[in-house]
């Protein structure tokens, strides 16, 4: 949203280390239990691990609290809090939202190995500093009445991944008509991930009714591809610490 073609994105290095700690992280609440990758070996479920909701409270390694709300699925958790500052590891505790049972406990070290896109226990790392995986950006829908006789635009369907919205309250109820020859530009803010490789395709449908006879329909389909990026999304694994055993000798 900043006015760059949006076949110009770039995803941001995956790498948050790089310049060494990181001043602020922004997760995204998933419900997983935690997972034996490397990211998760400082993470422990609890009695039955976290839900579709949770209470979570993050502190410092000197108890400070730099985050403290209650979650579900899909929330955003920028941390820290306003007016603080995180130390090298932070620990979260999260906590079911029925009983206040602990669900899970994890420790995040940002200084070292941390990912975009990693999950640490349930929370999906989406950006660090500067480093953001989702974008702002807007649709614009440009409508021409290229007939001969003045149109009265009644449905806008837009269909993003297998979601279809009708976007007729985006157009004042002043604009819905079109004369021949005039056109009308319907922006829409949408949120893109660009740290997954993928084809994000938008579709149109608009339907516009003349005074007399049938309606009229078009459609348009645009896609965006976000490029892969040139870094990994997590560090190598280790090599096995012992080697494997010799064939046996005749």
């Amino acid at each position: 949203d900043d006015g760059n073609d949006c076949d110009e994105l770039v995803p941001p290095p995956l790498n948050c280390n790089k310049d060494g700690c990181v001043d602020a992280v922004s997760f995204t609440y998933t419900g997983s239990k935690c997972k034996t990758s490397a990211e998760d070996e400082k993470c422990e479920d609890f009695n039955d691990g976290p839900s579709i909701s949770s209470r979570i409270i993050c502190a410092n390694a000197d108890n400070t609290v730099v985050f403290r709300d209650t979650v579900v699925l899909g929330d955003k958790l920028d941390i820290p809090a306003d007016g603080e500052s995180l130390s090298d590891v932070i620990k979260c505790d999260l906590y079911d939202t029925g009983d206040g049972q602990k669900v899970q406990e994890l420790e995040i070290n940002v200084c070292e190995d941390l990912y975009l896109t990693s999950d640490y226990g349930s929370l999906r790392l989406d950006s660090c500093d500067e480093k953001d995986c989702f974008v702002d950006i807007t649709y614009t829908y440009l409508l021409k009445n290229i007939g001969v006789n003045s149109m009265e635009i009644t449905e806008l369907l837009r269909t993003n991944d297998g979601n279809t919205e009708n976007l007729i309250d985006l157009i004042p109820d002043e604009d819905k008509t079109l004369d021949v020859g005039t056109n009308l530009s319907v922006p829409e803010e949408d949120v893109l991930n660009v740290c997954v490789e993928n084809d994000f395709c938008v579709e149109i449908l608009v339907e516009a009714d003349p005074p007399e006879g049938i309606p009229c329909l078009d459609s348009d389909k645009y896609c965006i591809l976000v490029p892969v990026s040139s870094e990994p999304s997590a560090p190598p694994s280790e090599s096995p610490s012992e080697p494997p055993s010799p064939s046996p000798s005749d």
